[in-house]
């Protein structure tokens, strides 16, 4: 029994902790769709091009950096 109330306790102070950065994500994300046209991301990462792969790892390198801070 105390197996099953330390993990809830532990899931519990989990998500206290992530759901600011999830809500903050979130957030980013709707903005990113309502005010970035789709066509400018195809052109940047829809191709299958070295340009494309290497924009995207520049781009996703600082998110778990940030994350992690």
């Amino acid at each position: 029994m105390d197996l099953v109330v330390s993990t809830l306790l532990w899931t519990w102070k989990f998500t206290k902790e992530a759901s600011p950065w999830l809500l903050l994500g979130f957030l980013f994300a709707g903005l990113l769709k309502a005010f970035v046209p789709s066509e400018l991301i195809l052109r940047y990462l829809g191709q299958r091009n070295l340009r494309s792969i290497l924009t995207a790892t520049l781009v996703g390198i600082p998110l778990p950096l940030v994350y992690t801070s």
